[in-house]
């Protein structure tokens, strides 16, 4: 531990430091930062969280918070994941790897509490692939590189026309208490082929994305075939881009330009905000192709998010 510093629980007062901490390490490691408060809060948000158990941050002498860590198991059996996020300007060494013991610590008591042998569960985490020194201790540690997802940019001026809707589409805008659970029903079917998926329950879902202070009802769109749902997408606009958090087609429907219907027509509708930067994030191994997808229409790598896993047994 760096002298002077002290590590705590987080109250939600916090959220706005902690996304402070958050740009400066992101800025420093790959140039720039979309991290906002609602990522915070999104996380938060869910009831299989506790902020009094799963997360910690630390304070240096003055009271200035300059880092953040949590260890969020809401399906052991899966994976657990890790995080951890010191300010650049604090001598980290000590600090990353102190906060890293912590939330191993509480995965093993995650696991241990859902009767699972710490040998057969995974411990998750990531990084911006130019964290350099994040990278290491993940080595230090054991860890290994298992995943590379890609946060995808392109310039609002450079969108292509919104192509037509394949025969049968028709695509209706999100109706706000009556369209919450086709919604939320079309993204989990569309995310099981997802890297690791992890079912969300409706309260939760709904508390996280409807609940979330950034969400707009105007920037989410339901592709319909009849009566059926078929596809949908959901965008938002943050302070420096504009940014699609979701889009997932139905196993039904895929091949047939629906996922790139929705994606463009909600890329002109953040355009239509002022958004001069559009981005979304994708799994660089997608079983759908949906980095190929967005690479079709424009879109360009900017940065790789790397996942590192290990058993959480491993060594110990």
């Amino acid at each position: 531990m760096p002298p002077g510093v002290h590590v705590r629980r987080p109250v939600h007062d916090d959220a706005a430091a902690i996304v402070a901490v958050v740009r400066a390490a992101e800025t420093v490691a790959c140039g720039h930062s979309l991290a906002g408060v609602g990522d915070v809060l999104y996380d938060w948000a869910d009831p299989r969280f506790s902020l009094e158990r799963d997360a910690w941050v630390a304070v240096n002498e003055d009271g200035a918070l300059v880092a953040y860590a949590y260890s969020w198991a809401t399906d052991p059996t899966e994976t657990i994941d890790i995080y951890g996020v010191v300010h650049p300007d604090v001598d980290e060494r000590g600090l990353d790897a102190h906060l890293m013991d912590i939330a191993l610590r509480r995965a093993g008591e995650q696991s241990a509490a859902a009767g699972l042998d710490a040998r057969d569960v995974t411990v998750s985490a990531w990084c911006l692939r130019g964290d350099a020194r994040r990278r290491e201790l993940y080595e230090r540690l054991g860890f290994k590189r298992t995943r590379v997802f890609l946060h995808m940019v392109m310039a609002a001026a450079d969108l292509p026309e919104p192509p037509p809707w394949p025969d049968g589409i028709t695509a209706t805008p999100f109706r706000p208490g009556l369209d919450e659970r086709t919604l939320h029903a079309v993204l989990e079917e569309a995310f099981l082929d997802h890297f690791r998926p992890r079912p969300i329950p409706f309260d939760v879902w709904s508390a996280q994305v409807l609940a979330d202070q950034d969400f707009d009802p105007d920037l989410v769109l339901i592709a319909r075939d009849g009566d059926d749902a078929a596809g949908a997408v959901v965008a938002l606009t943050l302070p420096d881009a504009g940014c699609v958090v979701q889009l997932g087609v139905r196993r039904a429907w895929r091949g047939r330009g629906v996922g790139t219907a929705l994606l463009v027509y909600a890329l002109h509708l953040l355009a239509a905000r002022g958004c001069e930067s559009l981005s979304l994030g994708v799994d660089s191994e997608s079983p759908t192709g949906a980095a190929d997808l967005y690479r079709r229409v424009g879109m360009r790598p900017q940065h790789e998010n790397d996942i590192y896993e290990r058993a959480l047994g491993e060594g110990a």
